[in-house]
């Protein structure tokens, strides 16, 4: 890493990233990259040694209070004390796969249309095995580059809806932008999924994004239900809210649905591999996880209106969205 002039900065956002947080910037001195890079840390209030770790290991670390966290204007403020042509952004528990993971991200910006471009993300062993299961169907868990564009912003609803969401998905987890498209396109100050609602935006505008599986982190949670059910409903509220989008418009579709969603993560688990008394653990474990993502998915998508009609909805979703 080098103090003069890079071509690149790295950006991550910290609170008590535990043990992990080192292995990430381990992997970040390992980077194998032309031009040089700076390595930024913006820290929201962490009590467990993170920000002391970070002032030790990157180059710069920003410390602002808990209560000014917002995931676009905490990463808009980052970016902005950066000095990089391109900014990868980066999450404190994704750990660089190899040494190639900031070169290959940068290398997508060969094309001067392209505004970002975001990585492919691995599991961790000790993924759970439903949630592995449901990361390798997820977008940024392909093998497959692909570069997205829009010939005009009418022709994204022309699309079905599984189609608008990969196009549109792209993720901050392990990303990277153009500092001169940053600066025309900001991030939005969203408390979740800015990532999403700035890739929409430089796709009406023009502009390309690329998935490029070139570029991997390992990231995945270890997390109670509670955790998983929050993440799903904050998806499935950025998803309508982008494109209106309602697996389960209806209550008892969700409920419905439930013992089918049941059976596929049986299936998961024998495609995952899980024997002997973890299969026992699992399979019980199968109907309430289901039940939780149905309901995190009806919940998540007819809240936008819910918050606007409901003000005692508000208070329960500012409960909710805490901690993710």
């Amino acid at each position: 890493m080098t103090q003069s002039a890079p071509r690149a900065s790295v950006v991550i956002p910290t609170k008590n990233a535990g043990p992990l947080f080192r292995e990430v910037l381990d992997a970040l001195r390992q980077q194998e990259f032309s031009g040089g890079f700076e390595v930024l840390v913006v820290d929201s209030g962490s009590t467990d040694g993170t920000a002391e770790l970070a002032e030790k290991l990157a180059e710069r670390v920003l410390r602002i209070p808990p209560a000014e966290f917002n995931h676009g204007r905490t990463r808009n403020l980052a970016v902005s004390r950066t000095r990089g042509e391109f900014v990868a952004l980066l999450v404190q528990d994704a750990t660089p796969a190899d040494k190639n993971w900031l070169q290959r991200l940068v290398d997508c910006f060969a094309d001067p249309q392209v505004a970002g471009a975001y990585s492919r993300q691995l599991p961790r062993p000790d993924c759970p095995p439903l949630i592995r299961a449901r990361l390798f169907r997820w977008s940024a868990s392909r093998a497959v580059r692909e570069v997205k564009f829009l010939p005009d912003p009418l022709s994204l609803y022309a699309l079905p809806e599984a189609e608008q969401i990969r196009l549109l998905s792209f993720d901050n987890v392990s990303s990277c932008v153009r500092r001169a498209v940053w600066e025309e396109l900001p991030f939005p100050e969203l408390e979740f999924g800015e990532d999403l609602a700035w890739a929409r935006a430089a796709l009406f505008l023009g502009y390309r994004t690329v998935y490029e599986p070139g570029s991997a982190v390992i990231h995945s949670h270890l997390k109670p239900l509670s955790y998983e059910f929050k993440r799903v409903y904050l998806d499935h509220q950025n998803w309508n809210r982008l494109i209106g989008l309602k697996v389960f418009p209806r209550l008892r579709q969700a409920l419905a649905e439930t013992p089918r969603a049941t059976w596929r993560a049986w299936a998961d688990l024998r495609s995952e591999g899980v024997t002997g008394p973890a299969l026992l653990y699992w399979m019980g474990y199968a109907l309430p996880f289901a039940l939780a993502m149905n309901l995190a998915q009806y919940w998540g998508a007819n809240s936008n209106r819910w918050l606007r009609k409901r003000p005692g909805f508000r208070r329960w979703h500012d409960r909710l969205k805490k901690g993710v």
